[in-house]
């Protein structure tokens, strides 16, 4: 059920997040972003042998790393560019629409790719061919990965 936005006459702001501006020097960094993991991920495959540490290969397979923090700062401006009137002037209400925004975006995805992730893992071939202990490891953090708390605590594993 969408949220409606409080009239504007009222004295309350709204909470939908209002329609902005787009700001086109994001395209070019998201540019940036994706190449560097592409190239990053590309390296680790097409580069697949072993070289002297801090060579080129080396700093071709960190480039993932660099695009993947510079993808997160930039969800985060936008977030932040998008949401911020509704969380910090709409109370609670805003704040709300805001979590369920993000909880509509994002757990529906996560949902569609587990399955994946799990059923064309190593463990689950392991698991085939005799060695379940790696399927028992995937059992025990399912929890964690459904709510989003697996990177909450450090544990190792056994």
């Amino acid at each position: 059920m969408p949220v409606e936005p409080i009239r504007a006459d009222s004295a309350a702001p709204a909470v939908s997040p209002a329609r902005r501006e787009d700001l086109p020097v994001l395209t070019g960094l998201r540019f940036l972003a994706a190449f560097s993991v592409l190239i990053g991920h590309g390296a680790v495959f097409i580069l697949n042998f072993e070289t002297k540490n801090y060579d080129a290969v080396y700093w071709l397979r960190q480039a993932s790393g660099f695009g993947m923090t510079l993808f997160f700062v930039l969800s985060g401006f936008v977030i932040h560019y998008n949401y911020r009137i509704s969380v910090t002037q709409g109370g609670a209400r805003g704040l709300g629409a805001f979590l369920w925004a993000r909880f509509a975006r994002l757990y529906p995805l996560f949902i569609l790719t587990l399955p994946f992730n799990l059923f064309f893992s190593k463990r689950i071939f392991d698991l085939a061919a005799g060695d379940g202990t790696g399927f028992q490891g995937i059992l025990e953090a399912l929890p964690y990965f459904l709510t989003f708390t697996q990177s909450w605590f450090y544990t190792t594993s056994h």
